[in-house]
C-alpha cells in the first residue's frame, strides 16, 4: 500500500507540472530491451512531456514489453493444387511475459552537432513497474501458471535528436535500466521469503517526437 501511495503521488505531481502551461510534447517509440533474468524482446511506448526551457524537459512515460514463446512441432504437411504448402502445428506449451512500467523522466539537451539540427541528449527516469508471467502446459491437462511481480526501477539514457521541422524530430536512444521486482514466495520458511526477478539490462529505441502547441 505504501508503494502504491508513493507511485500515485509522483504521478500526480508530474501530471500537474506537465498539464500546466504550454510547450508540451508527445513521443512515440519502439525498441529492443535486454534483461538479466528473462529473455530480451521488443518494446513500444509513449512519453507525454513538457519543455521546461530550451534544454530541459520532464515527462511521464511507459514502455511496454511483451514476449511470447511457443513449444510447437509439425504433425502434418499438406500441398494443394493451388500452390499453397501448409504445415499443421501442435502446441505443447506456451508462455507469455509482460512488463508495464510507469516512470517520471527528465531529458537534457547538451549541445548541437556543428550547427546542424542534430542534438546530443542525456536523461534518466525513476518509477515503478509490474511484471506478469503466464504459462500453459497442454501436455499436462492444460495446467496454467500465473505470477505477478512489482518493484522500483531507474534508468539512464543517452542519444541523438534530429529536428526535421518546427514541431517534429526523430530520436535515437541507448538505455541502461536497473530494477528488481518481487512477489511473496510460495515456499514456506521460518523467515520471510520473496521471489525476485532481476530486470536490469541494456536497450535501444527509436522514436518520433511531436510538439503539442495547445492554447
Amino acid at each position: 500500500m505504501k508503494r502504491i501511495f508513493v507511485v500515485m503521488l509522483v504521478f500526480l505531481v508530474f501530471s500537474c507540472l506537465i498539464i500546466a502551461g504550454d510547450q508540451r510534447k508527445i513521443v512515440f517509440n519502439v525498441g529492443y530491451a535486454g534483461f538479466k533474468d528473462i529473455n530480451s524482446g521488443p518494446t513500444f511506448g509513449i512519453n507525454f512531456g513538457k519543455q521546461i526551457d530550451n534544454r530541459v524537459a520532464i515527462g511521464l512515460e511507459t514502455n511496454i514489453f511483451r514476449k511470447s514463446m511457443y513449444d510447437e512441432s509439425a504433425i502434418a504437411d499438406t500441398s494443394y493444387a493451388s500452390g499453397i504448402y501448409q504445415s499443421t502445428l501442435e502446441t505443447a506449451k506456451e508462455s507469455h511475459r509482460t512488463i508495464v512500467p510507469l516512470v517520471g523522466t527528465i531529458d537534457i539537451d547538451i549541445g548541437h552537432f556543428q550547427n546542424r539540427p542534430l542534438k546530443y541528449k542525456l536523461g534518466g527516469g525513476f518509477g515503478y513497474q509490474l511484471l506478469f508471467g503466464s504459462s500453459v502446459n497442454y501436455q499436462g491437462q492444460g495446467i496454467t501458471d500465473n505470477k505477478a511481480y512489482a518493484g522500483w526501477l531507474w534508468f539512464l539514457k543517452t542519444g541523438l535528436e534530429y529536428q526535421i521541422s518546427r514541431t517534429t524530430s526523430f530520436i535515437w536512444e541507448v538505455i541502461y535500466s536497473s530494477s528488481r521486482v518481487s512477489r511473496a514466495s510460495d515456499i514456506e520458511a521460518d523467515l520471510p521469503t520473496e521471489d525476485v526477478v532481476n530486470l536490469s539490462g541494456l536497450g535501444a529505441r527509436f522514436g518520433l517526437s511531436l510538439a503539442l502547441d495547445w492554447h
